[in-house]
């Protein structure tokens, strides 16, 4: 069995690997566009980010005075990142099917 902050920094590597999953969809996805594509994608990344993040410290921020994982704050810490990675593996996944839903539009 996993202790807490082991299992923290299991969720930062599996959020870092969710976040270069986003990356990768991201630059595909994006290779795919025009310059008004590009734009509208550039603009729903950056407020997707700004949610994500404000969401996933809202998210850690619920385990604030609870005992007892909040006498070291690590409850909230796991939270966060377990936040995190949910939230970028979803968005990978859109984007994928954005980019799919756009090459199909394409076909004849």
């Amino acid at each position: 069995m996993l202790t807490l902050e082991e299992t923290i920094e299991e969720q930062k590597k599996q959020y870092r690997l969710a976040d270069r999953a986003l990356n990768t969809e991201y630059k595909k996805l994006y290779a795919g566009m025009d310059g008004a594509g590009r734009e509208k994608l550039m603009k729903a990344q950056r407020a997707w980010i700004a949610f994500r993040d404000a969401n996933a410290m809202l998210r850690g921020d619920s385990m604030r005075g609870k005992a007892p994982a909040s006498a070291t704050g690590k409850g909230g810490e796991l939270l966060l990142y377990t936040a995190l990675r949910e939230m970028t593996e979803v968005r990978a996944t859109e984007l994928a099917a954005i980019r799919q839903e756009r090459e199909s539009a394409r076909k004849p």
